[in-house]
């Protein structure tokens, strides 16, 4: 075949062309420290590129996903860890104290005045924050767990209305038992107070003295006191009373819908009952609970007698309590965090379902963890229906100035509340036993969440470090290799120059 110099000169061309390719691709390696700067380089190579770098990028998504969750936790963790201290306390303290019988009324009454500060610590750690977030309303994060400021209807409006929906069991309810207050104001002149205990106390011992018509509150021993019938009572307490203008007498908040007990949409007392009652009004809710055996709604403290009679729906624990109130006031439990709630507001409905209100983080692929605690969970609101009724007993002997008094009425009188201060601290002693365990067990769960988020951080370092490393592996270049290719390759370009200077040297006038 006959090669002519064109064909020379082309295929010269071709090679120095390949060659410079060749000087071009390993200096931009060298000068950008990468394999690759194009797909088309090496597709494969590509490939991988992409898929470790979306791994690198997942992984310290995870990170700062860890970071934050770690940040909402140990909050959650310093605030339940308050919760604790203050219920211990409570609990192993003051109750202690209080149930002392070497103290004086005096005493236990201090006492009660620490127990409230107690308690008034215990809602401002339920509403901790993090980074203007509330840690413990679940989902609601802009709705605190305890209400801030009051929410209650305009006079002569009603523009605003909770509906609160809760299941019931026979653990929300209580023993009970009753002392009579004689209130000639009232008619008949009985004034109720339910203090929760296993026993009856007995008062046969006391009798009721005419002298003391004038002197109110005073002990009233009726037949019903002293009946042979022992029936038990059993008091379920809501977090919500009705209250009143104490100038007027008019509701401020009162209750719009009565508590229902429902099973499957069916009133388990009757329609009509509980019976609501007040405790100044006609009437002896006692008398109608304890003789007749009628359910009764105390609208003043928030307080449902039921009889034993109709307890066997509550052991079964299939029932639903229903109310509806309108407004609530500061420090008292937000209702859409803690129930399911329907609100009603200037005629806009809302609902508020405690549904899936778990706040969960992805953590990893496949990999999600809850880092809340709610506070429905870790303070329910039995708790603070029992604190309450134990900060009423101490704010009625704070009302009290006549006790002070150096007569015989205010000595009996002061014997008594003390002595009821006593049965009171004795007996919510075994009911905040449950309450530090309900606490405690949230706070066990948040430690063990942690625990295993640390895991998952010591994981996600070591997953970064190993795809960090798979990444570089595949797109970065071992520079002491490239260089030497890269001097390899340019002395095969410049001696490809010399040979094609040679080649090119001879032309047709050499043979002419």
């Amino acid at each position: 075949m006959r090669i002519t110099n064109s064909m020379t000169t082309n295929r010269l061309l071709m090679n120095l062309n390949r060659n410079a390719n060749n000087v071009d691709r390993l200096f931009m390696q060298l000068s950008s420290g990468k394999v690759i700067q194009r797909p088309s380089d090496n597709p494969i190579v590509a490939s991988r590129a992409l898929r470790f770098r979306t791994n690198v990028t997942e992984v310290q998504q995870h990170q700062r996903n860890v970071a934050q969750a770690q940040s909402w936790m140990e909050v959650s963790e310093q605030n339940l860890h308050n919760i604790t201290e203050i219920l211990t306390r409570t609990r192993s303290e003051l109750m202690v104290q209080g149930a002392s019988g070497t103290h004086t009324f005096q005493n236990r009454q201090s006492i009660g005045r620490v127990a409230e500060l107690m308690f008034q610590q215990m809602k401002t750690e339920l509403n901790g924050t993090f980074a203007g977030r509330y840690v413990f309303s679940g989902f609601r994060t802009d709705q605190p767990p305890i209400i801030t400021q009051n929410n209650l209807n305009s006079p002569g409006t009603n523009d605003i209305e909770f509906r609160i929906s809760k299941p019931i069991n026979h653990t929300n309810i209580q023993d009970a038992e009753v002392v009579f207050w004689r209130n000639p104001a009232s008619t008949p002149p009985y004034q109720l107070e339910v203090i929760a205990t296993h026993e009856w106390l007995n008062r046969s011992d006391r009798t009721q003295d005419t002298n003391w018509e004038n002197q109110a509150p005073d002990i009233e021993v009726t037949e019903i006191g002293t009946a042979t019938s022992r029936q038990g009572i059993n008091i379920l307490r809501l977090p919500y009373n009705q209250v009143y203008d104490e100038a007027t007498g008019l509701p401020i908040r009162e209750f719009t819908q009565m508590p229902e007990f429902t099973v499957g949409g069916v009133n388990i007392f009757g329609a009509g009952e509980p019976v609501p009652m007040s405790i100044n009004g006609p009437g002896n809710p006692f008398e109608e609970a304890f003789v007749n055996g009628t359910p009764v709604f105390i609208v003043e403290t928030g307080e449902v007698l039921i009889p034993e009679g109709y307890m066997a729906d509550f052991r079964a624990g299939n029932v639903e309590l229903n109310y509806a109130i309108n407004g609530v006031f500061r420090d008292e439990l937000n209702p859409v965090v803690f129930f399911d709630t329907e609100r009603e507001l200037n005629g806009q409905i809302t609902m508020f379902s405690q549904n899936n209100q778990e706040l969960q983080f992805e953590m990893g692929v496949n990999t999600h963890l809850t880092i809340n605690t709610q506070a429905r969970h870790a303070a329910p609101w039995q708790m603070f229906a029992d604190m309450s009724s134990l900060i009423r007993w101490v704010n009625k002997v704070e009302n009290r100035p006549d006790l002070d008094t150096n007569s015989e009425i205010a000595a009996r009188e002061r014997a008594f509340f003390g002595e009821q201060l006593y049965s009171k601290f004795t007996n919510s002693m075994a009911r905040f036993d449950a309450h530090m365990q309900t606490t405690t067990t949230e706070f066990t769960a948040l430690g063990s969440r942690m625990q295993r988020m640390e895991m998952i951080s010591v994981r996600l370092d070591e997953n970064e470090d190993t795809f960090r490393a798979l990444r570089d592996e595949n797109e970065n270049i071992d520079y002491i290799e490239v260089l030497m290719r890269l001097n390899a390759a340019e002395a095969v370009f410049q001696a490809a120059m010399q040979i094609g200077a040679r080649v090119n040297q001879l032309s047709l006038v050499n043979f002419i």
